[in-house]
């Protein structure tokens, strides 16, 4: 049996540091599963749309601003930036 108070405080002490690990270690438990189960809802959910597949580029030739006819069919297989501008 504890023979004095202060073999009383340690005993309970003791007890109350191990009661309060497992609180915690119970409360992280949860806070993982929660986390987790929330993670995999987002990973349900598509952020990007998917898209069609592109369609071909029609024949066309334009002139540049120098004068000079350029065709589309010298750019295939390659990117192509186009830039439609207009001053009103």
């Amino acid at each position: 049996m504890l023979a004095t108070l202060k073999d009383l405080l340690s005993y309970l002490e003791k007890e109350w540091r191990s009661a309060l690990k497992s609180i915690v270690g119970l409360i992280c438990l949860c806070i993982f599963c929660v986390g987790l189960t929330y993670t995999q809802s987002i990973a349900e959910q598509t952020i990007f749309q998917p898209y069609a597949n592109p369609l071909p580029v029609p024949e066309f030739a334009l002139e540049d601003h120098q004068g000079k006819t350029v065709d589309i069919r010298d750019y295939r297989g390659q990117v192509l930036l186009l830039n439609f501008s207009a001053t009103w």
